[in-house]
């Protein structure tokens, strides 16, 4: 049995709420220990939903899976002990909690610089540099959060108004998406904790930047009536669900951004928010 993951302070405060999205990311992580000997990776980042300070339910993303995060890695088979399980949970959730500034602002510290400026708590592996302006991810985003209203995107604390989040919460630390095996392998678990995330923040908007195809399985079984689109190029299927809350959220599934004209991504994705809001 995973046990508790006790926190002390403001980070207790700040988790608290979170014990459910740290014992189903401790699930995942044995069932990735266990199934070690069918995976051809060597080491493994993980990830889970990272809150703005300044989030009030406006815009939840989501995207595939993170690209590196954390300075600490496993190896698939370190993850058949529980001790390492805890320490992989412990570090993810720290990882994501940042507590001297907003653990968001990290998008706005690495925008353009030649060199990162992260929370302390925050390290990306093998200190590869990371310019966050330089992706089409973080780029659209920003435009969207700016169309919303939802942020001064000219002020350095706009990401501060987003939860962010991924479908695949373990992936290669060396950076690039989990292979098909690899995430057939956690889906069950990243699914519930995703639903979790979902009905904790409780957004009122939800983008994911996934592309259809990534985000179905989750689909299917957090919001199954969201109609897809067949004559958009870009989003792929929205409308409206209550995610076990009184509040309707309104989901925007739309492709991956990179090599996107991303105006046009961006115009697709607010009018498909528009229309259903």
């Amino acid at each position: 049995m995973i046990q508790e993951y006790e926190l002390n302070g403001d980070e207790n405060q700040e988790m608290a709420s979170r014990q459910a999205e740290l014992q189903i990311l401790a699930s995942i992580a044995k069932s990735i220990g266990r199934s070690h000997g069918q995976l051809n990776w060597d080491e493994i980042t993980g990830f889970m939903a990272m809150k703005g300070h300044n989030y009030d339910r406006g815009l939840m993303v989501v995207g595939r899976a993170v690209n590196g995060w954390t300075k600490k890695t496993w190896t698939p088979e370190s993850l058949n002990a529980d001790s390492n399980v805890h320490e992989f949970v412990d570090c993810v959730s720290k990882s994501v909690t940042a507590l001297e500034c907003c653990p968001m602002q990290w998008v706005s510290k690495s925008w353009g610089n030649s060199s990162t400026a992260l929370p302390s708590n925050w390290a990306y592996h093998d200190d590869r540099y990371y310019n966050s302006r330089r992706s089409a991810f973080w780029r659209v985003i920003r435009d969207v959060v700016g169309k919303l209203d939802l942020a001064d995107i000219d002020n350095v604390a706009w990401p501060s108004c987003l939860v962010w989040s991924n479908l695949y919460k373990i992936s290669p630390a060396a950076g690039r998406n989990p292979s098909g095996k690899q995430r057939s392998l956690q889906r069950e678990g990243c699914v519930s904790l995703l639903e979790t995330e979902i009905q904790v923040y409780k957004p009122r908007r939800l983008l994911f930047l996934t592309g259809y195809n990534w985000a179905e399985p989750f689909l299917k079984r957090i919001a199954p009536n969201i109609p897809e689109i067949r004559n958009s190029l870009y989003v792929h299927a929205a409308g409206t669900f209550n995610p076990g809350s009184d509040d309707a959220c309104t989901i925007v599934v739309a492709t991956h951004p990179e090599r996107k004209p991303e105006a046009a991504w961006v115009q697709d994705v607010m009018r498909a928010f528009q229309s259903h809001e």
